[in-house]
Order: structure tokens, then sequence, then C-alpha cells
């Protein structure tokens, strides 16, 4: 770990940067990026990666810590990845506080997810679930009818047929509702809409029904249409009355 240059001199230590077998009179520098430790320095063994460094083992060449990630200490250890919903642009970062929150730029909906940290760059910001647009840039809440349960720049769902929900930002289809009894969704799945008097729908249907001959339905938000009372008929479709049969004519199948 020392230097005997000038044998009429004590040894000298070798700097941080250096190391020296025992018996060799000079000190030889360590590999790139790596400084020796301790005061007997005598293998390349003995110099290590600095920080915002890392190496496959002792006395290997050290390379800078990718875009991402980060390492404070010295040594051979693996580099640490940005936390969840941040990225690092810059390689060699030495400190987590390097590591930028994708929301500082973008908006708070934006950040990487489980699985998906050590971001390099702003671009490789996604949109978390609930929300949906190019990654790298500011994030739209999917709209009422609609919903995302990934993140990334994929587009929102429209709830399945006869449903809706009148929620933005929604993460699963789950939070889609069937309308209830004599009501429908609307075409963008946002809410119902009630069946007018002289149709009716179940909660299962997608749309209202007209009442066929012979039924009808004088109230509206109705699930099912109603039979004409004996002595009455009706020949309409979507009838909100029934006439009643003329004199001398039957009506016996109020049809």
């Amino acid at each position: 770990g020392a230097s005997c240059a000038d044998q009429g001199a004590v040894p000298v230590a070798c700097n941080a940067t250096a190391f020296s077998p025992a018996g060799d009179h000079l000190c030889h520098q360590c590999p790139p990026s790596t400084s020796s430790l301790g005061t007997d320095k005598d293998e390349v063994t003995d110099c290590t990666c600095v920080a915002g460094h890392t190496a496959a083992g002792p006395g290997l060449e050290c390379s800078a810590c990718a875009k991402g990630k980060y390492k404070a200490d010295a040594g051979e250890r693996a580099c640490s990845e940005c936390e969840e919903g941040k990225y690092l642009d810059i390689e060699g970062s030495e400190q987590s506080s390097a590591c930028k929150p994708c929301s500082s730029v973008l908006d708070e909906h934006s950040g990487s997810t489980a699985g998906l940290q050590g971001r390099g760059s702003l671009q490789e910001c996604v949109c978390e679930a609930g929300y949906t647009g190019p990654d790298g840039t500011v994030c739209s809440a999917c709209p009422q009818g609609k919903w995302k349960g990934v993140p990334g720049n994929g587009s929102c769902a429209l709830c399945s047929s006869g449903k809706y929900h009148d929620q933005e930002a929604q993460v699963s289809s789950a939070s889609c509702r069937e309308c209830i009894p004599g009501t429908v969704p609307n075409t963008n799945g946002t809410g119902c809409g009630v069946c007018p008097a002289g149709q009716a729908s179940p909660n299962t249907d997608t749309a209202c029904s007209a009442c066929s001959p012979g039924t009808m339905q004088p109230a509206s938000a109705q699930s099912s249409c109603q039979p004409c009372a004996v002595g009455y008929y009706t020949i309409s479709q979507g009838s909100t009355a029934c006439q009643q049969c003329l004199a001398g004519h039957s009506c016996a199948i109020a049809s």
C-alpha cells in the first residue's frame, strides 16, 4: 500500500485511487471509477467502485449506474432502482433524491406502477389505472361510462351492454352497474334513461320495448306492459291505454 520509489526515504502511502503489492516499489492505479480502501492497499481487489458505480466483483472495472438507478455507497453491490412513480434520466447517480416524481413534471396521475420501477426517462412515465394518455404526457381521467384497469397508454373501455356508471377515473368493470327495471343505459353509458309510457324494459335490456298489441302501459319507468282488461283492446304498438270494445263487437282476445 506504499511507494518506495526513493529508497533513501520513508515509504509514501499510495493515494486513494492506487494500490501497491508488498515488495513493489511503485503505486499502481486502480481501475476506472474505483478507489482503494484501508491502509494495506496491496491488491487490485482492494480497489472498489465509487458511489454511483457498480461492478461484477472486487478489482474489476466499474460501470456507472444506468438511468433509472442510483447507488449511494462505495462497493460492488448492484445499483438500486428508483421507487414507483419516479424516473431518473442521467447515469451514475449517487442518491435516491436524484429520482424525480413523474407527477412533478406531468400530473399526479402519471407514474410507474409495481413491477415497472427504474424509469430512465420522463417518456417512460405512464398513466395509472383509471387514466389514459400517451406515455410521458399529462393523463386524462376515464370519463363516465368507461374504465381502465391497467397502467399505460391504453384506451378506456366502455361499460358492457346494459350497464353504466356516473363517475370518472374508474379502474374496474365492477364499477359499472345495471339500470333498474324500467330504465336503460344511455348511449355513452353515463346514466340510465326512463322508458316512456307505452314502453317497458326489464333490468337486462339495453333498449325500451314498445308494448305489443293487446297490451299497454300508461306510466313511464315500467318493467313490463299490462294486458288489456276483458272488453278492451288495442291493435297498436306502444299503446298507453286500451280502448273499449264497440257495441256489437267481440274483443275476447284483447287484440
